[in-house]
């Protein structure tokens, strides 16, 4: 999920979904989740990261 996240998208100006919550949510709830930023240089989208 934090893969995921992290891509960034033309959809959001080139941000990452991620980039947006740090803006929009406590937090205490990234905490809860386990919801960490990956570099844009190490986020894998590949099958066997989804394992």
């Amino acid at each position: 999920m934090n893969n995921i996240n992290s891509e960034r998208r033309d959809s959001l100006n080139g941000h990452s979904p991620f980039e947006l919550s740090i803006l929009l949510l406590p937090n205490a709830l990234h905490r809860a989740l386990g919801l960490l930023p990956i570099p844009p240089d190490e986020v894998d989208l590949s099958s066997s990261s989804l394992n």
